[in-house]
């Protein structure tokens, strides 16, 4: 893991003498998100759009940015400062109609070298789908994570071994959508595309609904195995990631459900994701 940070932090360097910072996006001047920037280290932008065929996305309204200002910094609160910077993300940028490769996305990991590390998050649901939202956000931080914790990057063979000995990832357009299932080991349908978005999506869950996920884990074996084996892999990537940070992750669950209890939830919304 030392030798992954001082991988990443020379990347940084090298990033920096090749001019990769010089192509910034305009901060944004909302001061309650500049300070939240500032308190984390982060490189907020609510004021860009993009046309490319890559990555494209519009301006979010100001509405959209004052809706989803206090839920950004909710969710951000689950961490340390310190826990943010060891992921590696560098810039938040808030923004609606987020695509990717011509797929509506709610959110976008973009990590690696010769680039600023970055999560884009769509804001199209944070007033209609507040709790989708704020499960999007860790979502998105977990591929950060993912990336940033060990030499292989994204890559875990290891996590595939966790499932039935039958069963095998795959990705189409009927598991390209965030519903939630019971089938053993899996949480959502997404989490069915790919080991990459099985973690990000148990890890979701794990922040948003840890009650919840831990009382499927008594009936569940499969999904038992995954959460220890996250957790664990967590544990070896930050100190902060502790046997506390969990109780205080079932404490803040139970608060949060008795909110979502009193809105309205729609669990067929679009997913999350990242490069596979």
């Amino acid at each position: 893991m030392k030798i992954r940070k001082f991988v990443l932090k020379t990347e940084k360097v090298i990033d920096r003498l090749l001019g990769v910072y010089n192509n910034r996006l305009p901060a944004t001047d909302y001061l309650p998100l500049k300070e939240l920037g500032e308190k984390y280290g982060l490189e907020i932008v609510t004021d860009a759009s993009s046309e490319s065929e890559e990555t494209e996305f519009d301006r979010p309204s100001a509405v959209q940015v004052k809706i989803y200002s206090p839920l950004l910094a909710s969710e951000l609160a689950v961490y340390p400062p310190e826990f943010i910077k060891e992921s590696n993300v560098e810039r938040l940028v808030l923004c609606t109609n987020l695509r990717s490769l011509h797929h509506k996305v709610s959110g976008l990991a973009d990590m690696g070298p010769f680039k600023i590390d970055t999560l884009f998050l769509d804001l199209s649901h944070a007033e209609r789908n507040w709790h989708f939202s704020r499960r999007a956000f860790h979502h998105e931080l977990y591929h950060a994570i993912d990336f940033s914790d060990s030499m292989e990057g994204y890559v875990d063979t290891n996590w595939r071994k966790l499932n039935s000995e039958d069963y095998k990832y795959f990705a189409n357009e009927e598991n390209f959508v965030a519903t939630e299932i019971n089938t053993p080991g899996f949480l959502t349908v997404y989490s069915m595309r790919s080991a990459l978005e099985d973690k990000a999506e148990l890890y979701s869950y794990l922040i948003m609904d840890h009650a919840a996920v831990l009382n499927r884990c008594r009936t569940d074996e499969v999904l038992a195995r995954k959460v220890e084996h996250l957790k664990q892999m967590l544990r070896q990537f930050s100190t902060h990631c502790d046997d506390t940070f969990w109780d205080k992750m079932q404490n803040r669950a139970d608060q949060l459900a008795k909110i979502k209890g009193g809105r309205k939830s729609n669990k067929h919304v679009p997913p999350n994701k990242t490069h596979l």
